[in-house]
């Protein structure tokens, strides 16, 4: 898991074609950066540009950074 507060770049995101535009959709793409804002009860806040999106650990563990 990437650590709180650091920006990263998202690298490739792995899983099915579903998966992959599912997060796409909410803007999690290959090349942009990403900084996971908190993390609770199996969930993480993330931040893509400047949105905030909730996921959880299972889809945040689909993007490599």
């Amino acid at each position: 898991m990437a650590p709180l507060h650091q920006t990263l770049s998202i690298q490739r995101i792995r899983g099915k074609d579903k998966v992959i535009k599912l997060l796409s959709n909410m803007g999690v793409q290959k090349g942009k950066d990403v900084m996971v804002i908190s993390e609770s009860d199996g969930n993480l806040i993330i931040r893509v540009q400047e949105t905030r999106i909730a996921i959880s650990k299972e889809l945040a563990r689909k993007i490599i950074v």
